[in-house]
């Protein structure tokens, strides 16, 4: 069950801090929300899917300890609607996880794929 979703995430603005190196990198969503006052109205986990392929990148039961990265959608979600180590294992749509099965490989696909890399290994010695 979704509680919350933030979308279109981009870099908001960067802040140097005295005393720190380098700057902190601030995150905003499409509503103009900031990222890291969302995260602590939280009170699920926070799910993080790649726009592009739906792939689950990133899943942390406390969303105050995690930062998001462009090209995600993040969702609050329930962590019991979560399976068990999803991260690059399942893709998720906002209303459901699916499993991403490899594909089917024989001895002979196996065999093919070993004489393709062999033929790489030979031409990179010349």
């Amino acid at each position: 069950r979704i509680m919350d979703k933030v979308t279109g995430l981009r870099i908001a603005r960067y802040e140097q801090f005295p005393g720190l190196p380098g700057r902190a990198i601030f995150y905003e969503d499409d509503r103009g929300r900031d990222w890291y006052e969302t995260r602590r109205k939280w009170k699920g986990a926070a799910l993080g899917v790649d726009n592009e392929t739906q792939m689950v990148q990133a899943f942390e039961l406390e969303p105050d300890c995690w930062t998001t990265v462009v090209g995600q959608t993040v969702y609050e979600i329930d962590p019991a609607t979560v399976p068990e180590n999803p991260h690059g294992r399942y893709t998720y749509d906002g209303k459901e996880f699916t499993l991403i099965e490899a594909p089917k490989r024989d001895k002979v696909d196996i065999l093919a794929e070993l004489d393709r890399l062999r033929e790489e290994l030979l031409r990179m010695e010349d």
